[in-house]
């Protein structure tokens, strides 16, 4: 192939991008024209969305073709002079709209298990104080004119900190030819499991002072499992129902409201005991285990929430195949009264058409020279829990 022949197919593609706008605008001109005549908020709202979703990939097309001042332009006149100000002063970078953020913050939740289960307070700082009461409130039968002694409650602040997460993908031009909306959905998809994976391992795991995750945080209550014939994850297996309640019977001697308490497993255990109730005859009613539309609801009359995890090959919680024995790889909570997420809002997401980018096998990339973009996502994430004793970790034995 010439180089005519090349520029020629280019060209063609390009003139595709044309035609696909067009008629992307002729439909929406179509729809604000139906709103004219039924101006319902759910019409209102189908258009505006589709305006967004037509202005980013204008903003891509630009983009793609080099012309930095365009997709400048096309971000002025749609969302006014701070856009086109971010996207001529960001080195080599363009902002995306926020429609495309505000949709991978959105769709975070649906990949995230603690994220979805926790209390989310928003963050107008990188720092935001909570306070927490010290004692509980002391109750008793008192006899008539006998003095009653009363608990002494004050509170104490406690600070959340935010962290900084990121997420990043490099990807060719060409693969935005004649394709662009479609990109846009699956990299908001990508963008959103990614960013929520990483912070739930963190959630769960963190080892920061005054950012403990779940399993880490120092004052949370433990229930041992009783010994089985092999070592490590199996004696929940073979432990039974009685473990489960046990432990969850201890949490409601704490005196705490266990209605909308949850079991967290990972994924590889759950999977675990699914396989062990089809070869075991008996072993689904000896762990009272529900299932709901095909998949593990409940044991022990606790719901079950599936904990997984695929964040850099690491997982949430500990799995099946780690045999180690005393190890914390499960617990019981109600997460919207003892841990707390802190969320700076917005995630800042912008794209690199120009320098170099490191891909995961640390290969440096020149984006200029290959054709390549770089989109790159930041957001803040404070964490804390807040009532420690209130988390029920199971433990596996020490045979």
């Amino acid at each position: 192939m010439n180089i005519n022949e090349f520029t020629e197919i280019i060209d063609k593609k390009f003139a595709d991008i044309a035609e696909f706008n067009a008629k992307s605008q002729e439909k929406l001109d179509l729809a604000v024209k139906a709103v004219n005549f039924s101006e319902t908020a759910t019409n209102k709202a189908a258009v505006e969305g589709a305006k967004e979703l037509s202005v980013t990939g204008q903003i891509l097309n630009a983009l793609g073709k080099g012309d930095r001042t365009a997709a400048s332009e096309i971000s002025k006149k749609h969302w006014g002079v701070e856009y086109y100000k971010a996207m001529n002063t960001t080195a080599e970078s363009a902002i995306m709209p926020t429609s495309f953020s505000s949709d991978v913050y959105k769709r975070m939740s649906d990949y995230s298990v603690i994220r979805r289960n926790s209390r989310v307070k928003t963050m107008t700082a990188n720092t935001m104080s909570e306070n927490e009461l010290t004692a509980t409130v002391s109750a008793g039968k008192v006899a008539e004119l006998s003095a009653i002694t009363s608990s002494k409650n004050t509170y104490v602040a406690r600070n959340i900190v935010a962290e900084a997460y990121w997420g990043s993908s490099i990807w060719s031009r060409q693969i935005e030819i004649g394709n662009e909306l479609d990109l846009l959905n699956e990299l908001k998809n990508d963008f959103a499991r990614a960013l929520a994976r990483a912070e739930q391992f963190s959630l769960l795991n963190s080892a920061v002072s005054g950012s403990e995750g779940i399993m880490t945080a120092t004052g949370t209550s433990v229930y041992v499992l009783g010994g089985g014939t092999t070592s490590g994850r199996d004696t929940f297996l073979e432990a039974g129902a009685d473990d489960v309640e046990k432990a969850f019977a201890a949490l409601r001697q704490l005196n705490v409201g266990t209605s909308s308490f949850k079991l967290y497993i990972s994924a590889d255990i759950a999977a675990a005991i699914s396989s062990k109730v089809v070869a075991n005859v008996g072993y689904q009613e000896m762990m009272k285990i529900q299932y709901r539309d095909g998949r593990l609801y409940s044991i022990a009359g606790l719901p079950i929430e599936e904990v997984t995890g695929d964040y850099a090959s690491t997982n949430m919680l500990p799995t099946l195949a780690d045999t180690a024995v005393t190890t914390d790889f499960a617990f019981i909570s109600d997460l919207n009264n003892t841990f707390l997420i802190g969320d700076r809002p917005g995630i800042e997401i912008d794209v690199l058409t120009s320098g170099s980018a490191v891909d995961e096998a640390a290969a440096t990339i020149n984006l200029n020279m290959t054709g390549a973009k770089q989109m790159r996502a930041f957001k803040f994430t404070g964490q804390r829990v807040i009532k420690a004793g209130e988390i029920m970790k199971l433990r596996t034995s020490t045979t």
